[in-house]
């Protein structure tokens, strides 16, 4: 039995949070930082500042897209039962 979808395409799917960003570095030349709202809580990524607002996003954008393809390969690992169970796809991975 194929299943209905990939680790990939469950992947894209996860809300992993919205990118905005802040000011509240430290140094005045890089007073901007990455903070990803989840909804209930925010979660500001930690060693990175940025002259501008959008040169924020735009790297708190990649920091989403590293987590969403890391998920991904995660998914794709047959020894992951329990994370495959918990979004929905089957325990055993198909190689076909």
């Amino acid at each position: 039995m194929e299943p209905t979808t990939t680790a990939s395409e469950v992947a894209e799917t996860i809300d992993l949070g919205t990118v905005t960003a802040r000011k509240r570095g430290r140094n005045p030349r890089f007073p901007y930082v990455i903070v990803i709202d989840h909804g209930d809580r925010t979660k500001q990524v930690l060693g990175s500042a940025f002259a501008t607002a959008e040169e924020a996003v735009q790297n708190g954008r990649r920091i989403l897209a590293t987590q969403r393809a890391d998920l991904a390969r995660r998914l794709a690992d047959p020894r992951n039962r329990a994370l495959r169970r918990h979004y929905g796809l089957p325990e055993e991975a198909s190689y076909t």
